[in-house]
């Protein structure tokens, strides 16, 4: 699967929404999409964000920061990390900002989203800003974890 392929999943799926005669779209982004940037991934939402927007059909377009709870992806392998190897690596100055949001206030949010008529753009961010940096010792701390946490800069 490549990025390509999942807008164009993506536009296949709005164009069957419309043919099916679907009211609302409620989708599921990712902070600070871009058509511009130089990552894949954040093109590609931007690009089904404005399929979404020209498709005619009555939207909500979600754009949660980083989303933590029972599953989830990230947090949960910083945790692993913590726990399992002696010594974890921030990247850069480990300075920058995130904004960390619960699944549950995330799943709330789409829920009242749908319930509305006019088209929206959303945040979806948790109340609480960390440095990416202080994000992970305090999930070391909360993990019991001994790992030495350093800074590491750009590779490239």
């Amino acid at each position: 699967m490549t990025f390509e392929r999942a807008v164009e999943n993506s536009r296949i799926l709005i164009e069957a929404a419309q043919k099916a005669g679907v009211r609302r779209l409620i989708h599921i982004s990712i902070s600070n999409p871009s058509e511009d940037s130089p990552l894949g991934y954040f093109r590609g939402k931007a690009a089904v964000e404005r399929a979404i927007r020209e498709s005619g059909i009555s939207y909500a377009i979600l754009r949660p920061t980083v989303i933590f709870g029972p599953g989830d992806i990230l947090i949960n392998n910083i945790a692993w990390f913590l726990r399992c190897f002696p010594l974890f690596a921030v990247p850069n100055t480990g300075e920058n900002l995130i904004q960390p949001v619960f699944i549950e206030d995330v799943a709330e949010i789409a829920v009242h989203a749908g319930a509305q008529f006019e088209n929206i753009v959303e945040d979806a961010v948790g109340p609480e800003t960390y440095t990416f940096e202080g994000l992970v010792r305090l999930i070391a701390k909360a993990v019991h974890s001994r790992a030495a946490i350093f800074r590491m800069g750009a590779a490239c």
